[in-house]
C-alpha cells in the first residue's frame, strides 16, 4: 500500500473538529505525566535524561566501554568496518 496515494485530510479533519484527537503536542504530552499510560509522577524525556547523565561521569563510562573492546578479536578488514574497529588503541 502506498500511503502517499492516500488523502486522510478529511478523516483528520472530523477527528479535530468532534474533539477526538489534538495534533498540539510537546514533550511533557508525548513522554512525561501527560501519557496516557505510565505517567504517574513521571518526568519528562529530557528530564530523565539530563537526571541519568549527571549520574554517572560519562568520560569514565566511555573509557570502560573502550577497555572492553578487543581490537584483536574483531575483523576490521572489510568495508563497512564495525564500529569497534575505531576505538582500538592503534586506530585501526
Amino acid at each position: 500500500m502506498d500511503w502517499n496515494q492516500i488523502d486522510l485530510s478529511e478523516w483528520i479533519d472530523i477527528m479535530l473538529e468532534s474533539g477526538i484527537t489534538s495534533f498540539d503536542q510537546d514533550v511533557e504530552k508525548l513522554t512525561g505525566s501527560g501519557r496516557t499510560l505510565n505517567n504517574a509522577q513521571r518526568d519528562d524525556g529530557i528530564s530523565r535524561t539530563i537526571d541519568r547523565s549527571n549520574e554517572v561521569n560519562l568520560s569514565d563510562r566511555a573509557d570502560e566501554a573502550r577497555g572492553l573492546i578487543k581490537g584483536d578479536d574483531i575483523d576490521c578488514s572489510y568495508s563497512p568496518r564495525p564500529l569497534a574497529c575505531y576505538f582500538n588503541d592503534n586506530g585501526g
